[in-house]
């Protein structure tokens, strides 16, 4: 993950007792910071270079004065083509009272924008905690090139509209991933991606989670990806079949359970796990999903 490469500016945290606890705080996550003062100045007068990838830290406040002095239309162009990330705390009254127009800056910020109550001088444990948990998600979500940036569903063709951070896209369909049977019962329209941008998340018409794990939608639509992971599982099948049971017992499922839930013969199943079948890729990716966990974590890869 490139983090030598991440600009940061907290400049406009107003307060230099916040700003300087702020400081300290990046200095000690270990992370390589490149820090900034003048990141409002070259995207209010729309240069590009400084502003490729940043992340702002600043009173709400100041966010939304800064947003007013730019065209809303141009502030969105420029949060897609450049993709800063801003993270505005609420620490006082006049953030307060700015606060019902996060909303709309949430909007035009294509969701690049993270809002953090604290105290007034962002003192307390908690504050350091909530912004460091707030800059981690933030790195592995934005920065790491194997994440998902954008998802959406095309109705007409029953698929998802996938692109990651390295740039590469696709579109992946239900009957790719063998899901179609569950059409009906996923709001599709509601898809988004998980915190860290490994999957892409669903819910249920009961309000449960289901997740399709990115390194599978990648293997759609890059086939150097598939055979990296296809090579990285060529374990023996004895190894994968003892990986297969253990994460199984650690849900607490049964042979006929997991058969249930991943629509895979339970005598199929018995076989994996005995070491008398090596599944194919499409058959881990189904086993990984009934068991609520990524291929990876299934495998155990690194």
């Amino acid at each position: 993950m490139p983090t030598d490469e991440i600009k940061i500016d907290f400049t406009e945290v107003k307060e230099r007792k916040s700003r300087n606890s702020i400081k300290n705080l990046i200095e000690e996550t270990g992370y390589h910071f490149k820090v900034f003062n003048n990141f409002w100045n070259h995207f209010e007068r729309l240069e590009n270079d400084i502003t490729q990838n940043a992340i702002v830290i600043s009173d709400l406040h100041s966010t939304i004065n800064h947003c007013k002095r730019i065209n809303q239309d141009t502030w969105k162009y420029k949060v897609q083509k450049n993709k800063p990330y801003f993270i505005s705390i609420i620490r006082n009254k006049r953030d307060e009272r700015e606060a019902d127009l996060i909303d709309n800056l949430l909007k035009i910020s294509n969701n690049r924008l993270t809002v953090i109550k604290t105290t007034r001088h962002f003192s307390t444990k908690e504050d350091h905690k909530e912004l460091l948990e707030k800059l981690q998600k933030i790195i592995a979500r934005n920065f790491n090139p194997e994440a998902l940036e954008k998802v959406s569903f095309n109705k007409s063709e029953d698929s998802f509209i996938i692109e990651f951070n390295d740039s590469s896209f696709g579109e992946v369909s239900l009957k790719d991933l063998d899901i179609q049977n569950l059409k009906n019962d996923l709001l599709l329209d509601a898809v988004q991606i998980s915190d860290q941008g490994n999957a892409i998340e669903l819910f249920t018409k009961k309000g449960e989670i289901f997740d399709i794990d990115a390194q599978v939608l990648k293997s759609f639509i890059s086939s150097k990806t598939k055979d990296q992971i296809e090579k990285e599982t060529e374990l023996t099948a004895q190894n994968v079949g003892n990986q297969i049971k253990s994460a199984r017992k650690k849900n607490e499922l049964t042979q006929k359970k997991l058969s249930e839930l991943t629509n895979i013969d339970q005598a199929i199943i018995s076989k994996i796990e005995t070491g008398k079948h090596i599944p194919r890729f499409d058959t881990i990716s189904r086993i990984a999903n009934g068991l609520n966990i990524t291929v990876s974590e299934l495998l155990n890869i690194r």
